[in-house]
């Protein structure tokens, strides 16, 4: 797996963890757009 040189080390662990726990892209994007649209509705 390659990943950005920006990332840092826990980055990079949670990213690995969650793929090794079966997360897939789809759900981690769905997750993203839900906590987007938590922000969002409390105006941040």
């Amino acid at each position: 797996m390659v990943l950005p040189s920006n990332l840092d080390d826990e980055t990079i662990r949670l990213v690995q963890e969650a793929m090794a726990s079966g997360v897939s892209k789809e759900e981690f994007r769905e997750y993203l757009e839900f906590k987007k649209s938590e922000r969002a509705a409390r105006g941040e």
